[in-house]
């Protein structure tokens, strides 16, 4: 079994990384490598996003941010992360998901290669990553549950065998490669000419040596279930993430509620029996195909789907082995949203004649208690500077 090794230090502390650029990184699986504009402009962008989900006294890697904007926002929602710290050896390194591209991240700002996931380490992190997870997961679940689910993806090395796989589909299918994420790297065959499918697959055969292969649903409702992989190899569930995607599956919004009002919803097509039992079963099935390879938090996404017997559920669309938008939006819905309030976060692509935000007050217009929980109200939650801006906002229902 392979384990990351960390140096000694207090584990309550995190030096936090946002890195959303790290599925790429991972596909590219090298240590210099340079993302996509939008990619790196998207880090830049939402550096800060770690205060809103960190805890009291861990710190976040800055490039630089507005001083104002960070004190007042941390006044206004009672937070308690600290912007990159002197003595960085204190801290345990927490990125976003672990590459070699986001561990040399981490050694550029002087954290130590002993406190550092090694070569081998990675190479296995880097596996649990891929959709062959996804599909062990899915299979898992499908025997051991004793309800009905959506038939689990299946893997392929060879490309005639899954071109006769993607003619066998009635409702079309979904090709996608080995890592990608939200929605990228994804062919469906509804839209895409199946001799240009085809070419895409084998060429994505060649360069990975796999391409996961899946039926098209008829989505009613996206969902994820949070995951916690402990460093004792225990995985600890943490709660639920309720999301909006287009009809490719690309993720969009996700909806601030908590859980017993996320659970309201997912009970108008799956009974709470049926989630009760997946999140039981799912528990033991993730520590099994983890093996204690990989500490951190991770999201299964999930989704309802249509048919004409009903609705019936797909308990692992896509196995994030890695911090999510979820696990943001739930850090939000616990920690930041007023009782009786219902909230939105999106990522938004500035005003191109204002790219450097407005000059109003962070918390401007706002409603906010004194236990920094949004009632009402639109807030960056990050600096509203650069090409991207990260958004909270809620209404009231009461």
């Amino acid at each position: 079994m392979h384990t990351i090794r960390t140096r000694a230090v207090d584990h309550h502390r995190c030096l936090h990384l946002y890195f959303p650029e790290n599925d790429i990184a991972l596909a590219r699986n090298l240590s210099n490598f340079t993302p996509p504009l939008s990619a790196l402009q998207m880090r830049l962008c939402g550096q800060s996003l770690p205060m809103w989900y960190g805890t009291e006294g861990d710190a976040f890697i800055d490039y630089g941010i507005d001083e104002h904007w960070y004190a007042a926002t941390s006044e206004a929602f009672r937070l308690k992360v600290d912007t990159m710290p002197t003595r960085i050896e204190d801290y345990r390194p927490e990125p976003w998901g672990w590459s070699r591209a986001s561990r040399k991240a981490f050694l550029d700002v002087g954290v130590r290669a002993e406190a550092l996931p090694d070569d081998e380490a990675l190479t296995r992190m880097r596996l649990l990553s891929s959709r062959r997870t996804t599909a062990l997961l899915s299979r898992g679940m499908a025997k051991a549950l004793p309800f009905a689910v959506t038939a689990p993806p299946q893997i392929f090395t060879d490309i005639d065998a899954l071109a006769k796989c993607v003619a066998q589909m009635p409702h079309g299918c979904i090709a996608k490669m080995p890592w990608s994420n939200a929605g990228r790297g994804n062919i469906n065959s509804n839209i895409t000419p199946s001799t240009e499918m085809i070419r895409r697959c084998a060429d994505g055969i060649k360069r990975y040596g796999m391409v996961c292969v899946e039926p098209c649903h008829d989505r009613v409702a996206d969902f994820a279930m949070l995951w916690m992989a402990r460093d004792d190899g225990t995985v600890e569930y943490t709660g639920l993430s309720l999301f909006e995607t287009t009809d490719t599956g690309a993720y969009t919004t996700n909806i601030i509620l908590p859980d017993s009002d996320i659970r309201t919803k997912l009970q108008q097509y799956i009974p709470t029996k049926q989630l009760d039992m997946v999140v039981q079963t799912m528990g033991p099935e993730l520590e099994r195909i983890i093996n204690g390879a990989y500490h951190g938090p991770l999201g299964v996404d999930m989704l309802v789907a249509r048919t004409d017997a009903g609705y019936i559920l797909d308990v692992a669309v896509e196995v994030n082995m890695r911090r999510t938008m979820g696990h943001v939006a739930h850090a939000l819905a616990m920690r930041h949203l007023a009782d009786g309030s219902t909230g939105r976060m999106y990522v938004n692509i500035a005003d191109k004649g204002n790219p450097e935000g407005s000059r109003c007050e962070p918390t401007e217009g706002c409603d906010i208690d004194v236990y920094g929980r949004l009632r009402h109200g639109r807030v960056n939650l990050t600096p509203p500077i650069g090409r991207f801006r990260y958004i909270f906002e809620a209404t009231s229902r009461l």
